[in-house]
């Protein structure tokens, strides 16, 4: 077995053989006490393919923990590392072998916003601009504060505005990633026919970061049109538009791991496209930021 066949495993199936159901389900969208303690309110959640590659994500808004099946069962068994916990999936010690069933149809959004203002609360701040580092003026010109509401609940988050509604980052140390609406791309259009194509936001702040400049006291961002994938799924959904485009350059800021060389393969089929190497020995482009500063 290896990490991309484990991550397909149903995490609700796996709960369930550990006698963990939920309180709550809704179109995709479940709802636990937290397997990690007593609790007497449900803040354990399961989406059922939210991943970029349609794996199942938990999130635990208690601790600020989530992510796939690999790291439920490395924290769920105390296992010192994920290949520990492929091990104990492949082994079937915990009796969990069978695929995930079909995904439902997700026809309404368990997240709700309740309003959207500037940034201002100290602790979206202080990530933004110290674990980011990404200038707090340059920030506002893109984030918003957002406050939004999962079944009782509301929670603080950073947001940005995507063709559909607000991408979100929430939870202890931001992990938390969902949308107001269905998946989209943000897109910052321009008359010119070059294009970008950043994989997240903060790729995109970093970016500008690395190479704006100010002419006559106004900063000058990117001389061309902008689209910020959100999730490499979108990728193929982009086609179409580029094509109708016809843009001159296509600069792409892909991830270096897996689901970033799929994103950029898939462009390559059908476009010249320039995928830029300075930040080759890093994950990314925020990465390669918080390197040099």
């Amino acid at each position: 077995m290896t990490f991309e066949t484990a991550k397909q495993l149903s995490i609700k199936e796996y709960l369930a053989q550990l006698g963990h159901h939920p309180t709550k389900e809704r179109r995709g969208r479940l709802a636990y006490f937290s397997p990690f303690r007593i609790e007497t309110e449900p803040s354990f959640f399961l989406n059922e393919s939210g991943g970029d590659n349609q794996e199942d994500l938990w999130n635990d808004f208690g601790e600020g923990e989530g992510g796939t099946i690999i790291e439920l069962v490395v924290k769920l068994n105390n296992l010192p590392n994920k290949s520990a916990a492929l091990k104990l999936l492949a082994n079937g010690q915990q009796p969990l072998n069978l695929p995930k069933s079909a995904t439902k149809p997700k026809t309404e959004n368990p997240i709700q916003i309740k309003n959207t203002n500037p940034l201002k609360d100290e602790r979206l701040i202080q990530y933004i601009t110290e674990e980011r580092k990404i200038p707090l003026g340059l920030a506002k010109h893109y984030l918003k504060q957002v406050w939004y509401q999962i079944e009782e609940k509301y929670y603080l988050a950073i947001g940005w505005k995507t063709k559909e509604g607000y991408e979100l980052r929430s939870g202890n140390g931001f992990t938390f990633k969902g949308c107001s609406d269905k998946k989209a791309i943000t897109l910052i259009p321009s008359a010119k026919d070059r294009l970008y194509i950043f994989e997240s936001m903060f790729d995109y702040l970093s970016y500008i970061v690395l190479h704006s400049r100010v002419i006559k006291k106004r900063i000058v961002f990117l001389d061309g049109e902008v689209i910020i994938l959100n999730s490499t799924s979108m990728t193929k959904r982009i086609i179409p538009y580029l094509k109708q485009r016809q843009f001159s350059e296509i600069l792409t800021f892909f991830d270096k791991d897996r689901a970033g060389e799929k994103g950029l393969g898939l462009l390559q089929e059908q476009f010249k496209v320039d995928q830029q190497i300075f930040y080759s020995s890093f994950k990314d482009v925020n990465e390669f930021l918080l390197a040099v500063n």
